[in-house]
């Protein structure tokens, strides 16, 4: 069973999501740089909490693919098993997209 903060992780992400469901990648265009940099921070979140090294999330060649390497980022953690510690900094970066 998913912890309430893993859940949160969910809802949050889910809810940016559904907002940006059929963005074109002229409407991401504005945010890319903001999501890649939250994108890379919740990857390496999820380095630390496999325990594998950090690596650098390559650029995507269209922006509209950014909601999918969302969704498949914080898959990859709440899979991981990362602690409430880890999971709560994920949530603020999740939101921080939002802003």
């Amino acid at each position: 069973m998913t912890r309430p903060v893993g859940q949160r992780l969910r809802a949050e992400t889910d809810r940016l999501l559904n907002a940006t469901a059929g963005w074109s990648a002229r409407r991401w265009r504005p945010y890319a740089e903001r999501m890649h940099a939250a994108l890379q921070e919740l990857a390496d979140l999820d380095a630390d909490a496999e325990g594998i090294s950090r690596r650098e999330l390559p650029p995507p060649d269209n922006d509209e693919v950014l909601p999918m390497q969302l969704a498949v980022l914080v898959d990859d953690l709440l899979r991981a098993e990362a602690s409430d510690q880890t999971l709560r900094r994920a949530v603020e970066i999740v939101h921080s997209i939002r802003r």
